[in-house]
């Protein structure tokens, strides 16, 4: 009896070894090849620009490739189910929103579960929320803009149903007493050339999605989705000093990975995402991009 207790627990020594040594081996060698970071809206909208100033300091932490990749459509949901049925290894991740959360509640045949099938790696930033219209759209003032919509001819495009763009014009439409027409698209990209041809009144989406047609003055911005005015951009007006009243609707974007990943995988990434936000070129592209 004596004997069969010490050989249990001399195996039992051997499998805690086996389990450390394994451990330190995968912090050790991962990741051993490329990672994706996945997209689940088109190229040029903010998701995708974040991700791309995020691409390159996060491969030099790394010492691997990062690839972005776009697969857009179904208001995120066909790229966010990508990673969601991808390896439980941690080598494929995602770039979204935290109003995915809400996802379930808006969506009867949704594929995956926001709360089970993902594991946060961090919060990369918080980006605020604008709307804003060509510089040739006739909707100058605010009597301008609620006379279209009590008439219900306001169309207001967005990077999909369920985004957080979608939900300020709800609220801006809600606390207006106003009928705007949502016009979902897949990202905020595509929704560029509609405005800039007059095939819609405006678009909601985040500051960094219009930076460049802001400074070159293509795009005219008409508040802000926040209480207080951004430092970058501090000529546009709050959604309440515009006189639309307080409409709050900034997007906190998560890198998350397939549940089931390893936790020392899931620490590894977390650690590397801290030092990526930690160094300061880092923050000078986010700032550029006013995500903060």
């Amino acid at each position: 009896m004596v004997k069969a207790n010490t050989m249990i627990k001399a195996i039992g020594i051997c499998l805690l070894a086996l389990g450390i040594s394994s451990s330190l081996a995968l912090a050790e060698t991962f990741p051993e090849h490329n990672l994706t970071l996945v997209v689940p809206y088109a190229a040029g909208g903010s998701t995708d620009v974040i991700a791309r100033s995020l691409q390159t300091a996060f491969a030099e932490r790394l010492n691997q490739t990062v690839v972005v990749e776009n697969r857009p459509g179904a208001s995120s949901n066909i790229g966010s189910s990508y990673v969601a049925r991808s390896g439980m290894d941690g080598y494929t991740m995602l770039l979204q929103s935290t109003m995915f959360s809400l996802f379930p509640k808006l969506y009867a045949n949704l594929s995956y579960n926001p709360a089970k099938d993902f594991i946060p790696i961090g919060t990369v930033c918080v980006s605020p929320n604008i709307i804003v219209v060509s510089k040739n759209s006739s909707l100058k003032t605010r009597e301008d803009l609620l006379d279209k919509g009590k008439k219900g001819l306001l169309s207001i495009g967005s990077a999909g149903t369920g985004t957080p763009g979608h939900l300020i014009i709800e609220q801006f439409s809600a606390l207006n007493g106003i009928r705007v027409t949502h016009v979902p698209y897949q990202g905020t990209a595509p929704a560029i050339p509609d405005l800039m041809g007059g095939r819609i009144d405006a678009i909601a989406g985040s500051l960094a999605s219009f930076r460049g047609q802001l400074d070159r003055g293509d795009f005219r911005p008409l508040f802000i989705a926040a209480t207080t005015r951004s430092s970058l951009a501090p000529t546009i007006p709050t959604a309440q000093e515009a006189g639309f009243g307080q409409i709050d609707g900034g997007i906190r974007f998560l890198l998350l990975v397939r549940a089931g990943a390893p936790a020392d995988t899931i620490s590894f990434l977390s650690k590397k995402l801290r030092e990526v936000l930690a160094e300061q070129k880092s923050w000078v592209q986010f700032l550029e991009l006013d995500v903060k």
